[in-house]
């Protein structure tokens, strides 16, 4: 049977709201072990960050501020007989943005109470808001038809012209993590981290660069963006790099 640790998670500095099902599992603090989910902007090679760090450049583009709307991350187990009971932890909260940070640092937010278990893959939705839905920030929408609700906020320069660039598609992901996430009775707290290759976003699989400001590309830049999330891995000390 598939074990599932469905999330639905607030940034760090915000009250966190848990509500606990099925599990009574303690860490070695007599608490429940801590999880929490970080997010990093990667960059290829050919990109660099300005001496600021406040930019990212890649090419033709320079990245300067990128968000986006997350409902909800869910930890999954597809590992058979691992004999490990099939418990479930759910946290509600509401949507929650993600502000990608350009410097390279991680952005964390913060989990607790995560059963014993193991998990090797994560899922996430970079989601818009429903038309009936007030986001955390407002940005994301304002109207209530499809195109005035959004789930990334990119803005930058291209070619040297200001622009933003606002996806109102529903994207998806799954990453299995590159280790198996093994959270035990002695596991006080664990991070896992997310890397997003923001280099990836304004070209195309043949890497050939999409101008931002063009209707015709949204459709392949919101493709980009969903491949370039790329890695999912165990990150304890939080600085973006597998441990």
């Amino acid at each position: 049977m598939k074990k599932t640790l469905s999330t639905w998670l607030l940034l760090a500095p915000l009250a966190v709201s848990l509500i606990l099902a099925g599990c009574d599992t303690t860490g070695s603090n007599g608490a429940q072990p801590e999880l929490s989910v970080s997010f990093v902007a990667k960059s290829s090679s050919s990109a660099a960050k300005s001496s600021s760090g406040a930019a990212l450049k890649s090419n033709h583009v320079t990245i300067t501020s990128a968000k986006m709307l997350l409902r909800k991350i869910e930890f999954s187990n597809d590992i058979e007989d691992d004999g490990l009971p099939d418990d479930s932890l759910e946290f509600e909260t509401g949507p929650f943005v993600v502000a990608l940070n350009l410097d390279g640092s991680v952005n964390t937010v913060a989990v607790n109470n995560v059963p014993v278990g193991q998990y090797d893959e994560i899922e996430f939705d970079v989601h818009k808001p429903e038309d009936n839905e007030t986001p955390p920030d407002p940005d994301f929408k304002v109207g209530t038809s499809g195109d005035e609700r959004f789930s990334v906020i990119i803005q930058g320069t291209y070619n040297g012209e200001e622009f933003t660039y606002r996806s109102s598609e529903n994207m998806e992901q799954e990453l299995e993590l590159s280790t198996p996430l093994n959270i035990t009775e002695d596991t006080d707290r664990i991070n896992v981290t997310l890397t997003v290759n923001l280099s990836e976003w304004f070209v195309d699989e043949n890497n050939n660069p999409l101008d931002p400001t063009l209707v015709d590309n949204e459709n392949a830049i919101d493709e980009s963006i969903k491949r370039s999330f790329e890695d999912a891995f165990e990150d304890d000390d939080e600085d973006g790099e597998e441990d």
